[in-house]
């Protein structure tokens, strides 16, 4: 009895002194987070433009087109107001920034005048460009780019020419029929014909080559 005795007082005093303990502070300490704000954005600036919303518009490698709009998009935390062109041909809608749109050779449809007096040019002689088909491609490409109506006819004038001696190159015969649609269309636009009729007119006149 006597060690039960001391084994129970032992264990009693281990509880006292257990209790005697003071608690752990189990708080956890709080790190302040930092709140990281997002960049402002820059507001879109304000561009002149000689073209607005609603307007027939000629967009070179694409075609005829209409404004449809004009919308506003962040780019690498930049406002940036863009048109949104609908192209005749091809029924694509495509986003150009208002800023490039002229750098892009976007212009207005031609005046019936200026447009009768650029036709007569379907009949001049081709200018010569040499034989490597690439350098030809090049040269072609750049003049479409300029988006004047000059330039496209001297492109078609030249395929037209060179396709009667020799089966044009897939890549030079799209630049043809992408670039004769074009002429067309502004022809049928300006003239309020048929896309039939403009062609046709288009055709005589390169036989006068």
């Amino acid at each position: 009895m006597k060690n039960t005795h001391k084994y129970d007082i032992i264990i009693y005093m281990q509880k006292i002194n257990f209790s005697k303990q003071q608690p752990k502070n189990t708080k956890k300490t709080e790190i302040p987070k930092t709140e990281i704000k997002p960049a402002a954005v820059k507001k879109a600036k304000k561009i002149k433009s000689p073209f607005k919303v609603g307007e027939t518009i000629v967009y070179p490698f694409h075609g005829i087109g209409k404004i449809e709009r004009i919308e506003t998009n962040e780019i690498d935390g930049q406002e940036m107001q863009f048109f949104v062109i609908s192209i005749n041909s091809t029924k694509m809608t495509i986003s150009i920034p208002i800023e490039n749109a002229e750098a892009k050779g976007i212009r207005h449809l031609m005046s019936k005048d200026e447009l009768n007096a650029s036709l007569v040019h379907l009949g001049d002689k081709p200018e010569s460009t040499g034989g490597d088909w690439k350098l030809r491609q090049q040269q072609n490409n750049n003049l479409v780019k300029k988006g004047d109506i000059l330039s496209t006819i001297k492109v078609i004038v030249s395929l037209y020419s060179r396709n009667k001696e020799k089966e044009l190159p897939i890549q030079e015969r799209r630049l043809y029929d992408s670039s004769v649609t074009m002429l067309t269309e502004e022809i049928s636009l300006v003239m309020n014909i048929s896309l039939d009729e403009a062609s046709k007119i288009i055709s005589a006149a390169l036989i006068k080559q």
